[in-house]
């Protein structure tokens, strides 16, 4: 098993939340946004993946190269 394969068994997306457990505000690592009844998802920050972000901005950008290309040949078709 490579480093690619050790990649994808990871989830893609993490979480730190506050936590205010043991008396004091804290932070900690979750899968979850708000893993607990009354926690406000908004408060957590969200991290992701190094290779899932890589690939949702290519796929951004392939995206948008393609929707140039059909606005330059309307125009051109003009």
């Amino acid at each position: 098993m490579d480093i690619n394969d050790i990649k994808h068994l990871a989830v893609e997306r993490i979480y730190l939340v506050p936590d205010a457990s043991e008396g004091q505000l804290g932070y900690v690592w979750c899968d979850d946004p708000a893993p607990g009844v009354g926690m406000d998802a908004s408060e957590a920050v969200e991290y992701v993946r190094k290779d899932v972000h890589e690939a949702r901005i290519a796929q951004l950008e392939a995206d948008c190269a393609a929707h140039k290309a059909a606005e330059e040949m309307q125009i051109a078709l003009r």
